[in-house]
């Protein structure tokens, strides 16, 4: 497993808790934030692949969960 995929497994594990209550509580619907919370996940895995630099993973999460739940 390389550095990023690393990360994000970390990030799952520290803060996946966290971000399913923020999804939940801003679409009131604990089957939407889940649908949400795979989606948020993917689109991370998706940006780890584009070798982009990120170099807070919980900030970027938070926010990516945020936009995808109100688009």
């Amino acid at each position: 497993m390389d550095e990023t995929s690393q990360q994000l497994v970390d990030l799952l594990d520290r803060s996946g808790a966290k971000l399913h209550t923020l999804l939940t509580r801003i679409t009131l619907r604990q089957d939407v934030a889940e649908e949400l919370m795979q989606d948020l996940f993917v689109k991370l895995i998706e940006i780890s692949k584009s070798r982009k630099k990120i170099n807070n993973w919980d900030g970027y999460a938070r926010i990516a969960a945020i936009n995808l739940a109100f688009t």
